[in-house]
């Protein structure tokens, strides 16, 4: 059986896996919301599908769509 070898510290695929150069814009990314606003979220969404349980979900594709949808930007 093959053993399998690891790469030496300070190789090529190392390096690959951290950024260098990141951008400023990429910090968005990282941010994570305070515990009070994803509660405020999760009750304002478990609300909206008590409504739409409510009438057989005939509109929930307007339910969904008022939710905030991520746009990509170009690089």
């Amino acid at each position: 059986m093959q053993d399998i070898i690891q790469p030496p510290a300070g190789s090529s695929l190392e390096q690959d896996e951290q950024d260098p150069d990141p951008f400023p814009e990429d910090e968005e990314f990282f941010e994570v919301p305070d515990a009070e606003s994803k509660e405020e979220a999760i009750n304002k969404f478990l609300d909206g599908l008590e409504g739409q349980e409510r009438c057989g979900f005939k509109d929930m594709h307007i339910f969904l769509d008022c939710f905030p949808v991520p746009v990509g930007k170009e690089i």
